[in-house]
């Protein structure tokens, strides 16, 4: 509903709504205004247009009514339009879904079929149908469709390989949604506008392909088409113009409607993409948030985040991942254990293999990554994503979903995971948003990602996570994307709520000094192996390993305030 009244809010969407609206009503209501049949004799032949009140265009060589046809023709083209459209974006969406979910050959023969009906110009297509199976309005939507699906196909298979790598559909993935439910939730409302605003261009070139086949008489002869009046006036042109000109007028009228309005849905998206990117440089800045404890239930009730043996919640043993198409692995042979409760932070620079921890600890490692070890859980079970595992992604611009409200993406775990009703949902989400330290929540339930600086989107991504009460808490560097005083803000956040609720925090990082003021342990990676872990003070006073050194000389070289580990030490 926002991209639609972004839309109206352009004139060129503006305009093109109010031609069509226009041509729809009067489509609509041609039964009532000219009862019978257009196509019956209704007065003298060639009457000139506005001579004749009973016939305000005038009439055809046969007699009948111009301004009555084009009424009546404008249902049959604005059918024929739509029709076509939606069949082509059916069969479109569905090829286009199908490549890019099957991938590897099916995707690539399916592509391969695509080229193949893109290369033959749609016309020729519909025009050779029609030649074949005869002449009638089913015939010619189903021939128009035919030629025009694969457009929609390539586009959606192109967005939905960009939305599927999304965080918020990882993030729909760690809240346990079915995978039906993903496509449906998460990345079709996603793939649809850009896709809608294609589909308005096959609106139009439907509309034209119809009035061409009907001027080249391949048209219905039983229903009047603009196309036939056209083709009709062609005979008289010299004498009575305007047989050709009232129709194609109606027909340009059409054609500009759609394409203002394909104009306005596309300038609003781009828009949109635009207000995302000024608002994403933007940051806000909050007081410190006051410790709260968690009500009810807390980590104690998920089975996975209960204390195991020795206190222990995970341990990998021999664990690597290498992805698709990479022969270095990005993990190997790694053996840490998580304890429950602690604050484990994961130290490391890019490409170190910490991000790839996190996720083959939540289930989110990409199709084809080969893994080898093993992962044990205190439980004997992984946790259930959404419910006791919790995930703050990297970017929070990206791992918000665009189309839904901020209300809805909190809400859905506590709805889903703890069985509340949706006004039960709400209130949780409120009460979540007023945890993390969000001015007007009530407000920010109706509000979108895109209305909401970085920081406060990473807050309501900490609100998502924790909204079910998992008792493990995994933040892939949830603060890379603010600047240095929001990092701080909302480290402190997180480290205070999962401390009130008694949850597990892994927390991923390539800042040792962010680190250092809250974790319990760490953990320092580099290229994909572990060098070393310990208690957290005693790592950063004294390191064992050069590589730990490296890191804790780096920052006294920046000459920034003495690590936690070291004061005293």
């Amino acid at each position: 509903m926002k991209l639609v009244g972004d839309m109206l809010r352009r004139p060129e969407g503006a305009t093109g709504l109010a031609i069509l609206v226009l041509l729809a009503l009067l489509a609509l209501l041609a039964p009532v205004l000219f009862p019978g049949d257009p196509l019956k004799i209704a007065g003298r032949a060639l009457t000139a247009p506005f001579t004749d009140p009973a016939f305000p265009l005038g009439t055809d060589r046969l007699g009948r009514d111009v301004l009555a046809g084009i009424v009546h023709g404008a249902r049959t083209s604005l059918f024929v339009g739509l029709a076509a459209a939606l069949a082509a974006l059916a069969i479109g969406l569905s090829v286009g879904l199908a490549a890019s979910f099957a991938g590897g050959i099916a995707d690539e023969a399916l592509m391969r079929v695509v080229d193949a009906f893109q290369i033959v110009p749609s016309f020729l297509l519909a025009l050779a149908f029609v030649s074949v199976i005869g002449a009638s309005v089913p015939v010619v939507v189903l021939a128009i469709a035919l030629g025009a699906w694969a457009d929609p196909a390539r586009l959606t298979r192109a967005e939905v390989l960009s939305v599927r790598g999304r965080d918020y559909v990882a993030a729909a993935r760690i809240a346990g949604m079915h995978p039906v439910e993903i496509v449906l939730r998460e990345i079709l409302p996603n793939v649809l506008p850009p896709v809608l605003a294609l589909s308005a261009i096959i609106v139009a070139t439907a509309i034209l392909t119809e009035a061409a086949l009907s001027f080249l008489g391949l048209g219905d002869p039983n229903v009047v088409t603009w196309g036939s009046m056209i083709a009709e006036g062609r005979n008289v042109l010299r004498s009575s113009p305007f047989l050709s000109i009232f129709p194609g007028l109606a027909l340009v009228a059409t054609v500009v409607g759609v394409y203002l309005l394909s104009e306005g849905l596309t300038n609003a998206l781009a828009g949109e993409a635009s207000v995302e990117r000024k608002k994403s440089r933007r940051a806000g800045k909050y007081p410190p948030l006051p410790c709260r404890a968690e009500g009810g239930a807390g980590a104690g009730d998920n089975p996975p985040a209960e204390q195991g043996e020795e206190g222990m919640l995970c341990r990998t043993k021999n664990l690597s991942v290498t992805y698709r198409g990479q022969e270095t692995p990005a993990l190997t042979n790694l053996a840490l254990a998580i304890h429950a409760g602690e604050r484990l932070a994961i130290i490391g620079e890019s490409g170190s293999g910490k991000s790839t921890l996190a996720r083959a600890l939540a289930g989110l490692l990409p199709e084809g990554a080969e893994v080898e070890g093993t992962v044990r859980w205190a439980a004997g079970a992984a946790p259930l994503p959404g419910r006791d595992l919790g995930f703050v992604l990297q970017d929070p611009s990206a791992s918000l979903n665009p189309v839904l409200t901020i209300g809805e993406q909190v809400a859905e775990g506590a709805r889903r995971h703890l069985g509340l009703s949706w006004p039960k949902a709400r209130a949780r989400a409120l009460d979540m948003l007023e945890r993390v330290r969000l001015p007007e929540p009530e407000k920010l339930l109706a509000a979108y990602p895109h209305q909401l600086s970085g920081g406060q989107r990473q807050r309501v991504a900490i609100a998502a996570a924790l909204a079910a009460r998992p008792g493990l808490v995994i933040a892939d560097e949830p603060t890379s994307a603010l600047d240095m005083v929001v990092q701080a803000e909302i480290v402190a956040l997180l480290d205070e709520l999962v401390r009130a609720a008694g949850m597990t925090l892994v927390f991923i990082t390539h800042d040792i000094a962010l680190a250092a003021g809250f974790a319990d342990r760490v953990a320092i990676f580099k290229d994909g192996a572990l060098v070393e872990t310990g208690p957290a003070a005693a790592v950063l006073a004294a390191p064992r390993e050069t590589y730990t050194k490296m890191l804790v000389a780096s920052h006294r070289d920046l000459a920034s305030p003495p690590l936690v580990g070291e004061i005293g030490a």
